[in-house]
C-alpha cells in the first residue's frame, strides 16, 4: 500500500466511525457499549491512546505505558486513566490524537500500512462495528 494510500484509507474510515460517534445520542454517551461494559467515552480515549502510541513509535519516541505488557494490560492501564475523564474531555482526546496521527503519517512518506493499521482503520473498524451493534440491540 503507498504512502498516499495509507492516508486516504485513513481519512475514509475515520469518517465513517466520526460520523457514527456523532450520531449516538448526548444521553447514551455513557451507557455500556461493549461486552467489557466500556461506554463511547471509554472507547473515545482507548482510540486516542492507541493513536498516540502509534504516532509515538513511528517518531521513535519511547511508549508512555510500562514496557512489557501484554495488550490486554495496556488497555486495563489506560483504561483507568481514561475512566476519570469527562466524555468532553475523552473526545477532546480523541480528536487531538486523530489529527497527530493524520499528521505523522502525511509528514512520514516511509511510513508503512503495518506501522498504523491495527491503531487506526482497523481499530475504528472493531469498535465502530461495537457500536453499531449496541445502537441497534
Amino acid at each position: 500500500m503507498k504512502h498516499q494510500e495509507i492516508a486516504d484509507r485513513i481519512d475514509t474510515s475515520w469518517a465513517v466511525f466520526r460520523s457514527l460517534i456523532d450520531s449516538v445520542p448526548e444521553s447514551r454517551v455513557l451507557e455500556a457499549v461493549t461486552p467489557g461494559n466500556w461506554s463511547l467515552r471509554d472507547i473515545a480515549g482507548h482510540i486516542a491512546w492507541w493513536e498516540n502510541r502509534a504516532a509515538d513509535q513511528i517518531l521513535g519516541l519511547a511508549p508512555s505505558e510500562p514496557s512489557g505488557l501484554s495488550v490486554d494490560e495496556r488497555n486495563a492501564f489506560e483504561y483507568a486513566r481514561i475512566s476519570e475523564l469527562t466524555y468532553e474531555e475523552a473526545l477532546a482526546e480523541l480528536e487531538a490524537s486523530h489529527a497527530r496521527i493524520v499528521q505523522v503519517v502525511r509528514d512520514t512518506p516511509s511510513v508503512k500500512r503495518r506501522d498504523v493499521e491495527a491503531d487506526t482503520w482497523e481499530h475504528y473498524e472493531e469498535h465502530g462495528g461495537d457500536i453499531r451493534a449496541w445502537l441497534e440491540a
